[in-house]
């Protein structure tokens, strides 16, 4: 979804309203000749210069010194980062680094995470009709990475027609054993921080938010999408939403996984392997080959 309700999701409209509960941020315009160089075609691979955690993959960047630059001062200021276009990750190229977290030290691993990532690459061609006569309105967003955060107690929370009527926990592939027994007090701490931070500030009356509840109940926001049926609703079903909504009480509802056999398999995995390797044996041959080879292993 874009246009004005998709702007409304984007970080650089929120970020400003909430920044004081959210995680620091720099937003960098981009021009519409790094755009184009993002749907081009190609990475190129090179021995020198190479830069962890990523290897020898390197980026053609040198046309755009000024980002370059403004991407390199804000991850001065920021120190580690995990960069977004727009409203969207490039969570997809996770299989890109040694531990598979998406931490961009230097301007040269935000570019290749980018170039790399069919997410982006999906969302630039949802976007493709916007008229080019006009500035480029592509936001560059460079969230300050922390690695504080706990997995258990990151949740996604559902509002419709302006009720937060359910919460989840956010990864439903994972088992937290205290969750169960803490769930109802975490669902009061979001509601609270929902009605007193985002309630009557934030202009959509359906979306839903993930944030990160800290060890003393403060809460951190992580993002604000809207409601995408068929990927954002984790615990519970579209229609079930739907008529939590028409019938909303004054508490929300939360779900966690209560124990091991309720794990839902993580499909994002899928994406952290490369698809030219996974139709046989081989083009895996051929890969190990290939990098046995460069490391100079008879």
């Amino acid at each position: 979804m874009e246009g004005r309700e998709g702007e409304i999701t984007h970080r650089a409209y929120w970020y400003p309203l909430f920044s004081k509960c959210a995680f620091r941020t720099e937003i960098i315009p981009l021009s519409w000749d790094f755009v184009d160089w993002l749907e081009s075609d190609g990475i190129r691979v090179t021995n020198n210069d190479a830069d962890p955690p990523f290897a020898s993959y390197v980026n053609p960047y040198n046309d755009f010194p000024p980002l370059k630059q403004s991407i390199q001062h804000a991850i001065d200021n920021l120190g580690a980062v995990f960069p977004k276009l727009d409203h969207v990750s490039a969570s997809d190229t996770s299989w890109m680094t040694y531990d598979g977290r998406i931490v961009c030290n230097s301007a040269k691993d935000v570019l290749v995470l980018l170039k790399s990532s069919d997410f982006v690459m999906d969302y630039l061609d949802v976007i493709e009709n916007i008229d080019r006569t006009l500035d480029c309105p592509i936001k560059l967003v460079l969230v300050r990475y922390t690695n504080s955060i706990s997995r258990g107690t990151e949740f996604r929370c559902f509002v419709i027609n302006n009720s937060l009527v359910a919460i989840a926990q956010r990864y439903a592939s994972d088992y937290f054993d205290y969750l169960l027994d803490s769930a109802d007090q975490y669902s009061n701490v979001i509601h609270q921080f929902w009605k007193k931070t985002i309630s009557g500030t934030y202009p959509l009356d359906q979306y839903v938010f993930d944030i990160f509840v800290t060890g003393d109940d403060k809460v951190k926001l992580i993002d604000i999408h809207h409601i995408d049926k068929s990927k954002h609703c984790v615990l519970f079903e579209w229609e079930e939403l739907l008529a939590l909504g028409d019938n909303s009480n004054d508490q929300p509802i939360i779900r966690v996984i209560g124990d091991e056999k309720g794990i839902i398999p993580n499909i994002a995995l899928t994406a952290r392997f490369p698809l030219d390797l996974k139709d046989g044996s081989v083009a895996i041959e051929a890969f190990v080959n290939a990098q046995m080879e460069a490391m100079n292993i008879q």
